[in-house]
Order: C-alpha cells, then structure tokens, then sequence
C-alpha cells in the first residue's frame, strides 16, 4: 500500500486464523492511559486563552517624568502587570498569593483579585472588569480598562485615560493636542497639522517613511492613525511606544521630498510632499 506522499504504509497482517490485525501492528491510542492523556491535553489547549506574539507599550505620564510598560496582547484584550502599575503610581505596601486570588496592600486600600475572574474587591467594594484578571509568566495581569474603573479610585489624583488608548496621564500633565489636514499643492500636497502649544521639531526618515519629533512635551492625538486619499500621502500617525511624541508620514508614491517647517511661534507645522523639480533640458 502506498500513502499519499508516495512512501509504502506499514503492511497490516491478519494473525493466523483470527479476523483481527496481529501485534505487528497497533494503533497509537492502544491503551485506556494514552486516550486520557491526549483528552486532557486536548482540553488544556481548548480553553487556555488565546494569546498574541505581539508586543506594543503602554505609557505612563506625570508631571515629571513618563515610563514604559509592555503590554500583553491575551485573546483581543490588551494587560498591564497589576503590581508593577500599582508602584508606579504608589506604594504596594505587601501582596499575597493564595487559592488562585491575590491580595495587595496599596496604601489605605485593600484590593482582592482573583484568577480568571471579572471582580477587583477595594476595601469589599467590588468592581466589575469587561475581561478577566489572567496571569502570565508568573505576574498578575489586569486588562487596561483596569486604570479607569479601579485605578482612579485608589488614587487622588486625575487619571486621564480614553478606552482604547495606549497612554494614561496621572495627575497634574495637560497634553498637547493638535488637528491635521491635507491640502493640494501644484506639485504635491501640502500637510498643516495645528498644535494646541508650540513644539519644536526635528525631521528623520525611516525606510520610505517620514518621521517628525516633537519634543519633550506629552501629545493625545485626536485618532491614532489618519489615512488620505492621495496620490502624494497615504497616512498620519501618530507614536509615543518609545514614550517619545512623533509623526510618521506615509508617502502615496516613491521619490518624493518632504519639507516640514514650523509657523505660528512653533504651534503649526507645515510640511510639503513635492514631486522632485524637473532637470532642464540641455539644448
């Protein structure tokens, strides 16, 4: 007998005198132990959460400073380490762990959290998350939505956060805002992007992308990402992963030149996507 690759399968011999196959050959599954196993493994598999290889950041703005946090990517639910966010933001004055829950000390509060499940006990006042609590890799993971419907009660402090966003501002941080729109050039397109206070600006690139640095000062975009229909710009977005404020700029087409300046004391940035200027003709 040959399988569909081609190679011969093993040969299936009737013992002597039987109606069933001899010893030589004998299904992988020939025994009671070896079906359990394969079923429990089969229901580890199915109901462990589905988790994703990517790694994005979360940011974290004071008035003096701003920090880094790597987000997990569990199923579609963005976590942050419960603990590592707590001291951040304050003191965990201790934690325990004990029958799949986690009791942490933070300040005056006491907060109670249990594995998988949905409910953050502050002081036996319970809040209720969209997504459970997980653990991963040894930590406590909360999902983000954890800062606006937890967090904000265990500090006194402003805890600006929008559903969906990759940054948070504690306390006393008033971020720059700004509004962007795309206007035709004879040559290209002009892009005038309107900051609520003044940046400074410094231009890079980066494979065929262009990339403006705006300074030290906190940004909430409008939109994460604004896209264009244009034959010289593709797409806005805006980055802060490296805690650092930027917008990259995605070209329609290759081989054209970016000129970005600042007008308005430094609160409007102009940048103009040119087709390259013809060479004359040589007579």
């Amino acid at each position: 007998m040959i399988d569909k690759r081609g190679a011969p399968l093993p040969a299936l011999r009737l013992a002597p005198g039987t109606n069933t196959l001899s010893k030589t050959f004998r299904p992988f599954f020939h025994s009671q132990t070896h079906l359990i196993v394969a079923f429990t493994l089969g229901l580890i598999f199915l109901f462990l959460p589905a988790r994703s290889l990517r790694s994005d950041n979360f940011i974290f703005y004071f008035p003096k400073e701003r920090r880094v946090v790597p987000l997990e990517l569990i199923g579609s639910t963005n976590y942050l380490p419960v603990l590592e966010v707590l001291n951040l933001v304050g003191q965990v004055g201790g934690w325990e762990e004990k029958q799949n829950g986690l009791s942490v000390a933070f300040g005056n509060a006491q907060l109670e959290l249990k594995r998988d499940g949905k409910d953050v006990k502050v002081n036996n006042i319970v809040r209720t998350l969209s997504s459970p609590v997980r653990v991963s890799n040894g930590q406590w993971m909360v999902p983000v939505e954890f800062l606006s419907s937890v967090l904000r009660q265990l500090i006194h402090e402003r805890v600006g956060y929008q559903a969906g966003a990759k940054r948070v501002f504690i306390g006393e941080v008033k971020p720059n805002g700004f509004a962007a729109r795309l206007e035709p050039l004879p040559d290209g397109a002009r892009l005038s992007v309107q900051f609520k206070n003044p940046v400074t600006l410094r231009a890079t690139s980066e494979g065929s992308k262009w990339i403006v640095l705006l300074g030290d000062q906190p940004v909430e975009p409008p939109e994460q990402t604004l896209r264009f229909q244009n034959p010289y710009v593709s797409q806005l977005q805006f980055d802060d992963q490296d805690g650092v404020p930027k917008l990259i700029v995605t070209p329609a087409a290759t081989g054209l030149n970016f000129d970005p300046k600042l007008a308005s004391g430094g609160k409007t940035l102009l940048a103009d996507v040119l087709k390259p200027a013809s060479s004359p003709v040589e007579p």
